[in-house]
């Protein structure tokens, strides 16, 4: 529980101004096929379309990947130590800061993981 507030603070931290722990991480390529980046994206496009006031529908199904990858990113913070897996989220962050809109079929990407793993279609 403790991470996913942790992941939410980042990403919310990151999404509302660029904080500095932000800046600092190199902005490399957001690999859809990384759990870590899924998470990321699936927090600041949740976070995202609560600013911008998305529709309900549009709402459910982002935060639906955001819960689906939170335990994964939960387990690589207990699996690889919190500072790897922060560095490689807000590198995610980053990107998603600098151009959000490019991020969007990564973020498709994430989302048909999540869905065909859980079985959805």
């Amino acid at each position: 529980g403790d991470h996913r507030m942790w992941k939410r603070l980042l990403v919310a931290a990151c999404v509302a101004g660029g904080s500095a722990g932000c800046s600092a991480a190199s902005a490399e390529g957001v690999d859809p096929n990384n759990d870590i980046h899924c998470a990321a994206l699936a927090s600041g496009f949740r976070i995202a379309a609560d600013i911008e006031g998305a529709p309900q529908n549009q709402k459910k199904a982002i935060a639906f990947v955001d819960e689906w990858y939170s335990p994964k990113f939960d387990d690589a913070v207990k699996g690889g130590g919190r500072d790897s897996v922060s560095a490689e989220a807000q590198a995610v962050i980053k990107a998603f800061d600098e151009d959000m809109p490019s991020l969007r079929d990564d973020f498709l990407l994430c989302s048909e993981r999540a869905i065909e793993d859980a079985g959805l279609n």
